[in-house]
């Protein structure tokens, strides 16, 4: 915590904001704020203003979205979509799992994805987690060949690779 009173008065000695700045310990800029409580409003009404500037419009809705603070513009979501999307992502049913699938078979030539695939493929993405298919704790379907079956695709050969063309 920076004491005001002493950097104004180390200030008021007739040092400058740099050196008043390296005897207290903090940047030239909070010397200038404390001393001139008219720049530290100014410089707060600049920010409040670049932030407004910055928002942008929401890929789902179209309504307004918020300046995110790390350079980029703004998010490509506006608060409540993004809240939406969080919420449907955790939330994946049978059905959502075999859309998902058959969606993936349409975007990849129409053939259903391998356990392999679907794992490096689905972190980040509009797919579940492999875990979330299949798995013995939390998965929907007991084995990957089960969800392939359900989307309606014949159950894969276990242990047998597909070939892959590129």
């Amino acid at each position: 915590m920076i004491d005001h009173e002493l950097v104004k008065r180390v200030y008021s000695q007739g040092n400058g904001y740099k050196r008043t700045a390296r005897i207290v310990g903090c940047s030239g800029t909070t010397v200038r704020r404390i001393v001139l409580p008219e720049y530290a409003e100014r410089s707060r009404i600049d920010a409040r203003a670049n932030k407004r500037r910055r928002t942008g419009i929401c890929r789902e809705c179209g309504g307004k979205t918020r300046y995110n603070g790390r350079g980029k513009a703004t998010s490509g979501l506006c608060a409540a979509c993004n809240y939406r999307l969080a919420h449907e992502l955790r939330c994946w049913t049978r059905e959502t799992v075999i859309a998902a699938i058959q969606e993936w078979a349409r975007e990849h030539g129409g053939l259903p994805p391998t356990a392999t695939e679907w794992q490096r493929r689905s972190r980040g993405q509009r797919y579940p987690a492999a875990g979330t298919v299949y798995g013995k704790r939390s998965g929907l379907f007991d084995s990957w060949a089960d969800a392939i079956e359900a989307a309606g695709f014949p159950r894969p050969a276990i242990g047998r690779r597909r070939k892959v063309t590129a």
